[in-house]
């Protein structure tokens, strides 16, 4: 019996580590998520990267669950492996080489003046894996994405009210070079 036991509580321990992208389920504690079609599923870090090679104001944010591990050298982003769910959004910020606060504009609702304003495109993947390139994606499109930030603790929105998605980040974002 005591055997028993000690292979249900591994168990249980292997199924929380090793799961990715968990459900909510209307858990009220989770502060950091992603909700397609009224589920939600947790996200636990940030980070973001600036472009050395090309305009310094191109930035990409990833927001990523538990089942992702990023791989750096020496501040230079090198990869993100893993499973789980993860937000991607590219942003044209004001500031060269740093994420401008505010609020951002779709890329498809802004016009021909791309590079005078703040402006985004994004997708997320539920269940995705970086090894088998499985997984449900989705391009988010519609409603503006707010980025705020006091101190070092960043809060990040956007509700995609056409695809019933709804995103919320609270948490620090690291800094890499791409």
């Amino acid at each position: 019996m005591k055997h028993i036991i000690n292979f249900s509580i591994v168990t249980i321990f292997i199924s929380f580590f090793f799961a990715s992208c968990s459900k909510d389920k209307g858990n009220k504690n989770s502060v950091s998520y992603i909700s397609i079609n009224g589920e939600k599923h947790s996200l636990s870090s940030g980070f973001y990267t600036v472009s050395e090679k090309d305009d310094p104001r191109d930035i990409t944010i990833r927001l990523c669950s538990t089942g992702f591990k990023l791989y750096e050298e020496d501040g230079n982003f090198d990869k993100l492996k893993g499973k789980g769910c993860i937000v991607i959004f590219g942003i044209y910020s004001q500031e060269k080489n740093n994420i401008s606060l505010g609020n951002y504009i779709h890329h498809s609702n802004y016009g021909d003046n791309l590079n005078e304003d703040y402006y985004y495109y994004a997708e997320t993947g539920i269940g995705v894996s970086s090894e088998s390139k499985v997984g449900s994606f989705y391009s988010l499109e519609g409603d503006d994405l707010y980025i705020n930030r006091n101190g070092n603790e960043y809060e990040i929105s956007l509700t995609d009210t056409k695809n019933d998605i709804k995103i919320y980040y609270k948490g620090s974002l690291d800094r890499y070079t791409d």
